[in-house]
């Protein structure tokens, strides 16, 4: 037995020798079998090649024309080839929880790092069905709650393939506590998460604050235009300036421990404009409770990215919706798996 687990803080035992879950270097070890190309597999995805939402990045030009299959659900085991080692889906199908916390690793171990022994938010490696090339890569890190369910995450048990010694404790550093006082904040581009949003509101009662880009983007509507817009933006880590902030409209953050955090998933990443929100306030230590408008994609690589914006904050279980296929019912039941007071 590998783990002794009291309360928030697991402890492994190096020397045993059950099953457990692998390092991240471990894990990127097996993913990349001998190969230095962003797959195992090479340099691009085709659907052949791996289950994910196979249109954007690393298979196109990124333009945003829809070029592959999405299959929208996991399969079985064997549907795709094995890489060199002879291990099944190190990219796409289902993500996978590997032993570090998310943070930077020290830069003076360049043989089998381990990153610190607390924090926030686990890595996930090699993504899921719903994400993007991008985030199934050998080397990409996904930052996520180790104590919110994830409809695409799960594990690959591993054991030592030869003898190790020490001790080493990993202890998780997110607080549970009931909302007091929660602000509702949200991006809405075409209306969806706008709507969405507004319901909240009306059964919650909270404050509200829309986040609205200083410069407009070309289009208010679904276009090739808007798309190739805010993919620019992601590629540039852009942060763009807001045409308000919280205290412009009488708000203070600091009289909040909760937010719910609204928008819509662009390309399974949060829009450049929540990116400017979450890093223009400091957000450490509260509850941030998101909701989605998608396309399919669910949430995507969106509470990642969250994630690493603000790495002290406690993300809580998400709701995401397909465009405005949403009820009060579905509201409530989110609210209240949260703690999160309601009017009624």
């Amino acid at each position: 037995m590998c783990y002794t687990i009291s309360d928030d803080t697991v402890t492994w035992d190096k020397t045993a020798n059950g099953y457990r879950l692998p390092t991240e270097a471990e894990w990127e070890y097996a993913s990349r079998a001998g190969t230095n190309t962003p797959f195992n597999f090479g340099d691009y995805v085709n659907d052949d090649n791996a289950n994910c939402y196979n249109a954007y990045g690393y298979n196109n030009d990124a333009s945003g024309h829809w070029v592959n299959d999405y299959l929208e659900h996991s399969v079985n085991v064997d549907s795709y080839s094995a890489n060199g080692y002879g291990l099944y889906n190190m990219h796409g199908n289902v993500a996978e929880w590997v032993w570090d916390w998310y943070s930077d690793y020290d830069t003076n171990i360049l043989l089998n790092p381990t990153s610190s022994d607390s924090g926030n938010y686990k890595v996930a490696k090699g993504g899921g069905w719903n994400d993007f090339p991008k985030h199934i890569r050998s080397a990409y890190r996904s930052a996520f709650p180790a104590n919110v369910p994830h409809y695409s995450i799960g594990i690959r048990l591993v054991r030592n393939a030869e003898s190790s010694s020490g001790i080493t404790t990993s202890k998780d550093n997110t607080q549970n506590f009931s909302p007091k006082k929660a602000l509702i904040v949200y991006f809405s581009q075409t209306g969806n998460t706008d709507g969405l949003a507004k319901a909240i509101q009306e059964t919650t009662g909270a404050e509200i604050f829309r986040i609205e880009r200083k410069v407009s983007y070309s289009a208010s509507h679904n276009s090739q235009g808007l798309y190739a817009e805010a993919l620019t933006e992601q590629r540039e880590k852009a942060i763009p300036e807001l045409k308000a902030y919280l205290e412009d409209s009488g708000l203070d953050i600091n009289q909040y421990d909760t937010i719910l955090l609204g928008y819509c998933n662009w390309w399974a990443s949060i829009p450049a404009p929540v990116h400017s929100f979450l890093t223009h306030y400091d957000l450490s230590g509260k509850n941030i409770i998101t909701f989605c408008g998608m396309g399919g994609g669910r949430f995507g690589q969106t509470i990642s990215a969250i994630a690493k914006l603000v790495p002290n904050s406690n993300i809580k279980k998400g709701l995401d919706v397909a465009y405005t296929s949403y009820s009060k019912d579905d509201i409530n039941k989110w609210l209240s798996e949260n703690g999160v007071s309601t009017k009624n």
